[in-house]
């Protein structure tokens, strides 16, 4: 089964965006699949085995593109553009010449998968975000063979905004490389490595930085608990300030830089606990299925999440130690409570065990019965 990964985005990238399509592309090798990604040039070549510490490798065709992308709204479109003609006319070629392929993409952008249906191939996507009604969408939607959403709310809004039939949408969320996030090591090793001490309780939040995250939560929910260390990877205390619109940080916050993907298991290893932040400000939590709430739950370390609409679906009760979003001393409590529970260890191998069932492998797998189900195979 051979199978194109359209993929308008620069590749390798350290980007989440990158690292999911990544592994979406090794899960369908190990499944049998003959892939090979279509990307625009955005940047440094190489392989996606090295980049990404892949059990295979997966084959990249670039083309050749305006380098316009970091130019602003308008630069980006009309590099997107050039780069949707591009790959939609290769694709029509490779058709025309007798080939037989299964069309993968993802909605890295708002329209530069539009004219994939006109390849005459069956044609899939992974819908990961909002989706406004244009010309392009409602073009696209109403054609594409098979649609992943990866919550209920794109679900939701695919059938309602674009008149998607149920039966050509699945609700797949993100998935996670369990071996890779369940590090057999001890957690005072793992403090040891990074230079964290070892004598003092550590709340990790791990994530970009980005206004409609809530960020701006931390510094005011563990003032009161000034004897919790938070620890925030993912950007410098410069950007984390400007961010969250603050001028400093209380002195338990402490803001460590951005890290290789490769480095994140060490330092959920290294915790007493997970933070997973959620805001009820934006539609942000409705249509979003980050993958770091699986690789926290495969980390064994308890995890605390923000009760928003999106979270309650991809991680139970049980599983987790919820606090209502936006609140501060909400999040504190749940904090407090993650490290003195005795019964934590049930709710961590529960979340472990839930995990199992997203992993890449298993995910892919799903998403395969239902590509056959939609007579593609």
């Amino acid at each position: 089964m051979k199978i194109y990964y359209v993929a308008n985005a620069r590749m390798p990238s350290e980007k989440a965006y990158a690292i999911q399509i990544a592994k979406v592309c090794e899960a369908l090798v190990l499944a049998g699949a003959d892939v090979e990604i279509l990307a625009p040039i955005r940047g440094p070549k190489g392989s996606m085995k090295d980049a990404y510490h892949l059990d295979v490798d997966v084959g990249i065709k670039y083309f050749l593109t305006p380098p316009l992308y970091n130019r602003g709204r308008a630069g980006y479109f009309i590099e997107s553009l050039f780069f949707m003609a591009e790959s939609s006319l290769f694709l029509l070629w490779r058709r025309l010449c007798g080939e037989k392929f299964i069309i993968y993409t993802v909605d890295t952008d708002t329209f530069s998968y539009a004219m994939l249906p006109l390849v005459g191939m069956p044609v899939f996507i992974e819908v990961h975000d909002y989706k406004a009604a244009n010309l392009a969408t409602k073009f696209f939607f109403r054609r594409a063979t098979g649609i992943i959403a990866t919550t209920k709310a794109s679900r939701r809004l695919l059938i309602d905004t674009f008149g998607v039939r149920k039966n050509r949408i699945i609700v797949e969320p993100n998935g996670v490389d369990i071996e890779a996030f369940s590090l057999a090591i001890e957690k005072n090793e793992a403090r040891e490595k990074l230079g964290l001490p070892q004598d003092e309780k550590i709340a990790l939040y791990v994530g970009r930085f980005y206004e409609w995250k809530g960020l701006e939560l931390l510094s005011p929910a563990f003032e009161l608990i000034p004897n919790i260390i938070c620890v925030v990877v993912g950007g410098t205390e410069q950007e984390f300030l400007k961010v969250i619109k603050a001028s400093s940080l209380p002195p338990n916050v402490r803001i460590v830089g951005g890290k290789n993907v490769s480095e994140i298991p060490l330092w959920l290893a290294a915790s007493d606990a997970l933070v997973i932040l959620g805001t009820g400000k934006n539609n942000s939590s409705l249509y979003i299925a980050p993958m770091k709430i699986f690789e926290n739950m495969a980390a064994r370390r308890p995890v605390v999440v923000g009760a928003t609409e999106s979270h309650k679906i991809l991680i139970k009760e049980n599983e987790a130690y919820f606090y209502e979003p936006d609140d501060a001393q909400s999040l504190a409590t749940a904090v407090k409570t993650a490290l003195t529970d005795p019964a934590c260890n049930e709710r961590v191998e529960a979340a472990y065990e839930s995990a199992q069932y997203h992993s890449w492998h298993a995910r892919m797998c799903r998403i395969l019965s239902f590509i056959k189900s939609r007579g593609a195979v």
